[in-house]
């Protein structure tokens, strides 16, 4: 009767060899986004440069620590942490590549649709319409992670600039997107990065020389 009992239970075990937990597939493609290097930075010969999951990683968390009063700081924490997934299956575009902006948003969204095939419902509905929401930039928490997005962006330009890790300044990263931080909290950290930024660099930074427009 034992060895009848232990025929049973190992017939009811899960065969591992043909089967896998049902995220693992996705959590493997996460690796995605550790390996992709930010490409604005590669453009100005920085040095050692961040990955999309390292600029994905602070946005999430400065939106949830500076989210404002009546906001959903959990969403806006997933939203800022997932919003460049895209990037997992494609590239991380720079107004230089030469496309435009209708071409760069079908090929982001194939390159979802690629990676959101790697999880299950319900979860794969959720992270769509929390992609979408974001995309929309019709909700205050998506219009909130966006300016965030920027912001990181320029947090991490000055923190280049302090180290010395670039061939020229990057002065036109915080310049080109004064006009596109408008939330006052936001606004604020905007301003204290701008009185931060080395002298010389904002002294040496001449406008009419844009060559790349975040």
């Amino acid at each position: 009767m034992r060895f009848i009992r232990r025929q049973n239970q190992e017939r009811n075990m899960p065969d591992n060899s043909t089967s896998s937990p049902p995220l693992f597939e996705a959590i493997t493609a996460l690796r995605g986004l550790k390996e992709r290097s930010r490409a604005g930075w590669l453009l100005r010969g920085v040095k050692n440069v961040e990955s999309v999951a390292d600029h994905s990683w602070r946005a999430g968390i400065i939106a949830y620590v500076l989210a404002p009063e009546g906001y959903d700081r959990e969403k806006m924490l997933r939203m800022g942490v997932l919003h460049d997934i895209s990037e997992i299956n494609d590239r991380d575009y720079t107004p230089l590549d030469g496309i435009s902006k209708e071409e760069k948003e079908k090929r982001e969204q194939i390159a979802v649709e690629s990676f959101l095939k790697t999880i299950p419902e319900p979860q794969r509905s959720e992270w769509r319409e929390l992609n979408d929401e974001f995309e929309a930039r019709e909700t205050k928490e998506s219009k909130f992670v966006k300016e965030v997005e920027v912001l990181e962006m320029v947090f991490q330009a000055l923190e280049y600039e302090n180290d010395k890790n670039y061939e020229k300044h990057l002065t036109e990263f915080l310049m080109s997107t004064e006009k596109r931080i408008t939330i006052p909290v936001l606004k604020e950290y905007w301003n204290e990065i701008k009185k931060r930024w080395p002298k010389k660099a904002l002294e040496e930074y001449d406008p009419t020389q844009y060559k790349y427009h975040y």
